[in-house]
């Protein structure tokens, strides 16, 4: 299962199973913080020595199964809803955008249904969720917001981010 750091109360995280599991430090492996790889970052892997449960800790800035920061992904978004102008940006980083953007409007109609009631539009277009989703505040409060309470994230409800059966 894959966590956010700022979900992490200590210095291991507790198993969802039951809390009063044992959890140790297992590996960790590095990966790219941004799309033209100049840049790692690591992830610490913890397993529940009893249910056998398995955890990365993913950093706060890092977006799941892509190599950009929470902070371009905004920015990203925020160019891409609100015309909002983005710096300076390399081919890799246009197409990272351009990609995850495609990502997050593919699953409206999933975050919608999950989110329900907190969303004031039943069936809203991307730049009316985006809008909605940024008064939770930055993407990293998102990002906390919908793994803390639903599992799930903003580009793909990730099977990583669901509990497995003890």
């Amino acid at each position: 299962m894959q966590i956010r750091q700022s979900q992490v109360k200590g210095d291991r995280p507790t198993c969802v199973h039951d809390p009063k599991h044992p959890v140790h430090y297992r590996c960790r492996y590095s990966r790219r913080k941004n799309p033209d790889g100049d840049e790692q970052i690591i992830v610490l892997c913890w397993t529940c020595a009893v249910c056998g449960a398995f955890y990365s800790v993913l950093p706060d800035d890092a977006i799941a199964y892509r190599p950009m920061s929470a902070a371009m992904l905004e920015s990203g978004l925020d160019s891409a809803f609100n015309g909002k102008e983005q710096g300076p940006r390399t081919e890799k980083e246009k197409g990272c955008i351009k990609r995850a953007t495609k990502s997050f409007c593919s699953n409206i109609p999933f975050l919608t249904n999950v989110l329900g009631q907190i969303v004031e539009t039943t069936c809203p277009s991307a730049a009316q969720l985006w809008k909605e989703l940024k008064q939770l505040g930055d993407m990293q409060a998102i990002l906390r917001f919908l793994a803390e309470h639903f599992n799930t994230s903003l580009l793909k409800d990730y099977k990583c981010l669901k509990p497995r059966m003890a």
